[in-house]
């Protein structure tokens, strides 16, 4: 919350300060100003770090709050190219949605057929893996 409301802050002071026709930032450049593409990530990885810590914090450990996040840290991961932690967070996930759910429900199908996606790009020692996790996924949706 406290990084959202910075974030808020900032953009409406910056907003207002340009409708005055003010230079809201040093030399006339806005006070937030996102240079790059990795500069968003490193913010939309901070920010899904803390959603997690949250989570698991308030939650614990073994609820879908906590599986959520842990699905979105995962799919920040595909989207950085970094497959391997990206497995981890999804492997995370479906072991916490079957703990809350004792069988696989559409969260953890749809997670599994992530995961397995991910596995089978990470080369051919995962691909028995692979096919097990989008066997899971495949055997719900066609129940």
């Amino acid at each position: 919350a406290l990084l959202k409301a910075k974030c808020k802050a900032l953009l409406e002071a910056d907003d207002a300060a340009r409708s005055q026709g003010g230079a809201p930032g040093k030399d006339g450049a806005p006070m937030l100003e996102v240079k790059s593409g990795p500069e968003l990530m490193d913010l939309a990885e901070e920010a899904l770090m803390r959603v997690w810590e949250v989570h698991e914090a308030a939650l614990g450990r073994n609820h879908p709050g906590t599986a959520a996040a842990c699905l979105s840290v995962g799919n920040l991961c595909v989207i950085q190219r970094d497959l391997r932690q990206s497995k981890m967070w999804f492997e995370s996930a479906v072991a916490i949605f079957d703990e809350c759910y004792k069988e696989c429900v559409q969260v953890t199908a749809a997670t599994e057929s992530q995961l397995g996606h991910v596995e089978a790009k990470l080369g051919p020692d995962l691909a028995l893996s692979a096919a097990r996790h989008l066997e899971r996924a495949a055997s719900f949706y066609l129940g």
